[in-house]
């Protein structure tokens, strides 16, 4: 990266190729590795935000699979619980996921089938049949970590490199 001219008897910039660490690269790679983290992160938060909820015997009142109108299909639940004395409905399955997993789940129940629901003792409107983590997270979340781990240890590895050629320019030999 550098060279020793001999004219002035000082170190002089090289241009020594593309090297991945340079500004616009490393924003770049940030803010990529920071939206998927981001989006990661967004669909494990729910079933991290639920992990204190109580978990009730409720009943299934009906279940089907809805169509949209570009024909993606999504499972469509009803069922109903008690607590405090007060009766509840929902029909929230899960907080996103694999939807063939889903379909695959929701074929397994029938009216009037006991399940365990999930809710928030201080609101109980918000609850859930299904509080399984969502799977695609680990799509965002493992590959954009190791990505960290791998830019950061190619950064240590890249700043030790240009040290060791600026020290051997200088004749020094330091030891970090």
């Amino acid at each position: 990266m550098w060279k020793n001219s001999r004219k002035h008897k000082k170190l002089v910039p090289e241009p020594d190729g593309f090297s991945c660490f340079e500004l616009p690269y490393v924003a770049f790679i940030i803010i990529f590795l920071a939206v998927f983290l981001f989006i990661g992160c967004a669909k494990v938060l729910p079933y991290f935000r639920s992990s204190h909820w109580l978990v009730v015997e409720g009943r299934i009142l009906s279940y089907d699979i809805e169509y949209d109108n570009e024909g993606y299909s999504r499972p469509a639940v009803e069922y109903q619980f008690y607590f405090e004395g007060q009766r509840y409905q929902g029909n929230n399955y899960s907080f996103g996921g694999d939807i063939y997993t889903n379909l695959r789940k929701l074929k397994t129940y029938e009216s009037g089938q006991s399940v365990s629901i999930y809710f928030d003792t201080s609101n109980p409107k918000d609850n859930i049949l299904n509080r399984e983590i969502d799977s695609v997270a680990y799509f965002f979340i493992v590959p954009t970590l190791g990505g960290i781990i791998f830019f950061l240890y190619g950064y240590h590895m890249q700043r030790g490199g240009n040290l060791a050629k600026q020290q051997n320019i200088n004749g020094t030999k330091k030891t970090r």
